[in-house]
């Protein structure tokens, strides 16, 4: 299934998103929350695979997001493209934390997002604002620099 696989891929980079990030010194408390909005396959995928290792120092709990309402201080939350036409909402509703967006949306990166997923030869890749990452003090490390599609 498609979208089980995509779900799987994305998973494993929303992991590494993490891992290779570095957030201000005030995230480094507490529980590291990840956010799924508008995709419960990666959701389940994030809770089967990551939820029992730790981001750093901190344990990693994965939230499915079912209304932006409920939206909480987040380390990084997921846009899928079934909530597209969302994205900027997240993007004012977080705009006073230091959270790691990631979409996949038509535009993603003009439209808020930090990392954006995007389809080049049928596989999933992603392309990333160094810009937007900065003016949320989200440092990218250089890995993930190097394996985004847009050097």
């Amino acid at each position: 299934d498609e979208k089980d696989t995509q779900a799987m891929f994305k998973a494993s980079y929303l992991f590494q998103f993490s891992v290779q990030s570095d957030w201000p010194e005030d995230d480094k408390t507490g529980a590291f929350k990840m956010g799924v909005y508008g995709n419960h396959s990666l959701y389940e995928e994030l809770v089967a695979k990551y939820a029992t290792k730790p981001i750093g120092g901190q344990v990693l709990e994965v939230l499915e997001i079912l209304d932006l309402e409920d939206l909480e201080k987040l380390h990084v939350i997921y846009v899928s493209k079934e909530k597209s036409e969302d994205l900027e909402l997240v993007k004012e509703k977080t705009s006073t934390y230091s959270s790691l967006i990631v979409s996949h949306v038509e535009k993603g990166l003009e439209r808020g997002a930090i990392i954006n997923f995007v389809i080049v030869e049928s596989g999933i890749r992603y392309e990333l604002s160094l810009d937007n990452a900065n003016s949320k003090g989200i440092t990218i490390g250089s890995k993930l620099l190097q394996w985004s599609t847009n050097k």
